[in-house]
Formats: structure tokens, C-alpha cells, sequence
């Protein structure tokens, strides 16, 4: 295998159900809800009548926007963030380019997952400073993650004699993120806090949105509005 070929390796990732990301995407819509509700309307001069409430607006919202084109644009930002967090923890400048994210059917076990290519010389880089310490934290991530337990059968061998057993070229996406997460330790505190520092939640919200819809909906449901005040004001 050459150094520039490329292997995957699964990130360390919250997932978009009930984590941090998940909390801020919802932030941002409520936000707007809010927003319009109580502030655009009379801005706009939008006669009383006719004003929608926030709870209307979410529901418009949820038929226009693709809340899957949201969960890609975080997810590669994840990944853009991780790789300059990484480069800074390991002291050398370790490239990821997105694969793709993965959503369980169900999310009782699992959360969604997310996986970027990296190359062979940067993978041979990270086992070599794994290596430093004989493996120790390798050893130790390799039982965290792959030990079986009631409610989980682990298809991977816990143990590291197997593991230094096969070749590293032929590592795949779990065994590749194993090491980078021994070498480099836990740091999503620090990655989150870089998504989280921005406008990364309200973009990847508002570009899932369609606005033309949007507006059409909500035209519309002024109108009904608007009619049923009229037969109210006959009656």
C-alpha cells in the first residue's frame, strides 16, 4: 500500500439525537419561532388578527425543511473542526475528508456515526506514537470498546496481540478510529465547544429550510385566518 492511499476511520462523534448538536439545531428553530411570533409580525405590521403563534410556525417549518441536509452540514463541520483540533493535540497536521454519516434504523443502542478518510503514512504516524508507550492506551481503548458485555456481542477480538497481528494496511474504519482515539485522547469537549462558538448550527438550520415554502404556508394559513374572521364577524 502506498502512503497516500487512503483508510477510514470513525470518528469520535455525539450523534444528532438528544446530544449537544441535536439541542442547538432545535435552539436555532425555536429561536426563529419565537422570533417571528412575538417581534417580525408587529415589525412588519401584520395586523393582530392575523399574527401566528411560535407553535404555528414550527409546524410550517417541520413540512419545509429536510432536517437531513442540517445533519450533513454539521457532521462535516464536526469532522473540519476534529481534524484542526487533532493537528493541534498531535503537533503535526493530521488531514480528514468526510466519508459520510450513518444513522441507525433505531436509536436504542447506538447514535449516528461518522466516518473520514485519512492516509496510510498519517495512520503509520499514529501507531508509531502509539507505539511509544508500547501500546498501553491502545491495549486499554481496545477492552473499552471491544469487550462483550450482556447487550453487546463485539466482533472484534479486546485482545492486542490480535490486533498487532494483522496488518496495519488492512485495519478498517473501527480499528483505525481506535487508534486515533488512544493516541489522541477525548476531545470533544473542546470540539464542541469550537461548533458551538458561531454560526455553524444557524446555517446548516436555515440552508435545510425552503423559504419559498415557507412564506407560501404561511401566506396561506393568514388567509384562512383572515376568512374565518370574516364568518365570525357575519355571525
Amino acid at each position: 500500500m502506498k502512503l497516500t492511499d487512503k483508510l477510514s476511520a470513525e470518528l469520535p462523534f455525539s450523534g444528532l439525537y438528544n446530544s449537544m448538536y441535536s439541542h442547538a439545531l432545535d435552539d436555532e428553530e425555536e429561536q426563529f419561532c419565537e422570533y417571528e411570533a412575538e417581534y417580525r409580525q408587529e415589525e412588519d405590521g401584520i395586523p393582530e388578527e392575523l399574527h401566528l403563534d411560535a407553535g404555528e410556525y414550527a409546524e410550517i417549518l417541520m413540512d419545509v425543511t429536510t432536517y437531513d441536509i442540517a445533519h450533513q452540514a454539521i457532521a462535516k463541520k464536526h469532522v473540519e473542526v476534529f481534524e484542526g483540533v487533532a493537528s493541534k493535540e498531535l503537533g503535526f497536521k493530521l488531514p480528514l475528508v468526510f466519508e459520510e454519516m450513518c444513522s441507525p434504523k433505531f436509536y436504542n443502542f447506538t447514535t449516528d456515526r461518522v466516518f473520514a478518510s485519512i492516509t496510510y503514512g498519517q495512520v503509520l504516524r499514529l501507531f508509531a506514537l502509539s507505539k511509544k508507550d508500547k501500546h498501553a492506551r491502545l491495549e486499554e481503548m481496545i477492552k473499552t470498546r471491544f469487550t462483550s458485555y450482556d447487550g453487546f456481542i463485539s466482533s472484534y477480538s479486546n485482545r492486542l496481540d490480535k490486533w498487532l497481528a494483522k496488518p496495519l494496511a488492512d485495519w478498517d474504519h473501527n480499528e483505525v478510529g481506535t487508534l486515533l482515539r488512544a493516541v489522541l485522547g477525548d476531545v470533544r469537549e473542546e470540539v464542541e465547544s469550537i461548533m458551538y462558538d458561531g454560526e455553524t448550527f444557524y446555517t446548516a438550520w436555515s440552508d435545510s429550510v425552503d423559504w419559498a415554502k415557507f412564506e407560501e404556508k404561511v401566506t396561506e394559513l393568514r388567509e384562512e385566518k383572515g376568512k374565518s374572521d370574516e364568518t365570525d364577524t357575519r355571525a
